[in-house]
């Protein structure tokens, strides 16, 4: 199965708090992600959830992850 046949997962963790840019500090999605997750297609959400887990990279320093098998296995 590919990647882009996979179902998308809310990254949401239950952990709702924005920081004064306005991105999640539980799930590291934008305001305006969040706001738009639920009539979004499935591109548009693996692209919010790239967009989420380089914003957390990022605040953590850690290099982004090369394919969406990376991605899951730094959730577990």
């Amino acid at each position: 199965m590919s990647d882009a046949s996979l179902p998308v997962a809310s990254p949401c963790i239950g952990q709702c708090c924005l920081d004064e840019q306005e991105i999640c500090l539980g799930c590291f999605r934008s305001l305006s992600e969040i706001v738009a997750w639920s009539q979004a297609s499935d591109q548009k959400r693996r692209a919010f959830r790239h967009n989420a887990i380089q914003r957390r990279h990022d605040s953590e320093g850690q290099p982004e992850p090369n394919s969406l098998s990376d991605l899951v296995l730094s959730q577990n």
